[in-house]
């Protein structure tokens, strides 16, 4: 904090300083000397009873969460008419992967199409949708399970809509 005294301070003078402050770890006692070190203003801030257990595992904790998945994209981004498009992500899970599949379903249907995707290395994966007529609207998700019981899914989902070539 700094600023600036509109007056000069005598001797013996009770002076009040304010100040929002926000206790982050340590010592919930702030200390803010003055300029020349001459006074100090000492203040007391003010904290919540129950601060948590830190590296203690939380409400969300879970046994097995589900695989990450994480960095989808679609090339091209606006395909043209016809123009396959490849969806790709990369899925972590320390149990390893025993399914991964991309769903699409063509808008307005409510039946989706389930294809595998393809390990492409380092956790990248990938899988095509073929080629739709102009102003089709193509709805996605990606499923992926792990290899612990009981598997555990998760899903991204994004909407393409092939344009006129």
């Amino acid at each position: 904090m700094r600023t600036a005294l509109t007056t000069i301070l005598s001797p013996g003078q009770t002076v009040t300083l304010r100040a929002k402050v926000r206790w982050l770890k340590g010592n919930p006692e702030a200390s803010s000397p003055l300029q020349g070190n001459w006074l100090e203003a000492p203040g007391y801030i003010a904290t919540a009873l129950n601060l948590g257990t830190p590296g203690a595992p939380n409400s969300r904790a879970v046994a097995n969460a589900g695989p990450a998945i994480t960095e989808v994209s679609h090339s091209p981004v606006l395909p043209a008419e016809n123009q396959p498009v490849v969806v790709r992500a990369r899925v972590y899970d320390p149990d390893g992967l025993a399914t991964l599949k991309l769903s699409y379903r063509i808008d307005p249907a409510t039946n989706a199409v389930s294809i595998s995707m393809v390990n492409n290395g380092a956790g990248l994966f990938s899988a095509t949708i073929p080629g739709q007529a102009a102003d089709t609207l193509v709805a996605f998700y990606i499923t992926a399970r792990d290899n612990a019981l009981p598997a555990v899914g998760t899903s991204f989902q994004m909407t393409l809509q092939p344009g006129n070539a």
